[in-house]
């Protein structure tokens, strides 16, 4: 069989979220799944996809931890290739001097004060994006809603209990920390909105 089409693909996603697979980007690794071996066969796609079905759905729906770790793996790939780039590289270098310059001139208190709101801001964002996921109907991601809020709540809280701004001196390595911890939660952000613009563009005319 050719490789499906996007109404194909987009059956098989209704199909298993009727079948209790409520989060978006386990039904995506799923589906991947089930069109794989739906590929390699010969034949009409509704007599096969019934009969992989009949065969194999209970042990699928079984396997959702093994397909949420498959989504992990992938998210943490992408997040580290967003990391790890050169724009991500560049920003650093601009952040860390204007922080250095914005401590050399307002000083470390006016300019922890500015950076604990704007890590606030971030977090507090990270948390409303993934509540207000978690009430819509299909609940939204698991794996991108994790990625996105437990880094962020990991930098919150290390930033505050590691305040890099409460180094006096010298002040070069106070702002090469908190343009790390920016860097760190923008590419989370960028990250999970990568993600989950891949998840709604499957089903994309």
């Amino acid at each position: 069989m050719s490789k499906l089409t996007t109404d194909q693909l987009h059956f098989i996603d209704t199909y298993l979220k009727n079948s209790g697979v409520q989060y978006t980007d386990i039904r995506y690794e799923m589906t991947d799944h089930i069109a794989c071996a739906l590929e390699e066969q010969e034949g009409d796609f509704m007599e096969n996809f019934k009969r992989n079905m009949a065969q194999n759905k209970s042990q699928l729906l079984l396997q959702s931890k093994a397909f949420g770790w498959k989504a992990s793996r992938r998210a943490v790939k992408h997040f580290f290739s967003v990391l790890l780039s050169w724009y991500a590289a560049l920003l650093f270098l601009i952040l860390s001097f204007i922080s250095y310059k914005a401590v050399s001139l307002y000083g470390v208190e006016r300019v922890g004060e500015t950076m604990y709101v704007v890590f606030s801001g971030l977090f507090l964002t990270a948390v409303f994006i993934t509540l207000k996921g978690r009430i819509t109907a299909d609940r939204g991601y698991s794996v991108a809603f994790k990625a996105l809020t437990v880094p962020c709540l990991f930098i919150y809280v290390f930033q505050i209990v590691v305040n890099p701004l409460r180094i006096t001196s010298p002040y070069l390595l106070a702002a090469l920390i908190n343009s790390f911890y920016l860097v760190f939660i923008l590419a989370v952000f960028v990250n999970y909105i990568v993600l989950t613009k891949k998840y709604k563009a499957r089903y994309a005319a």
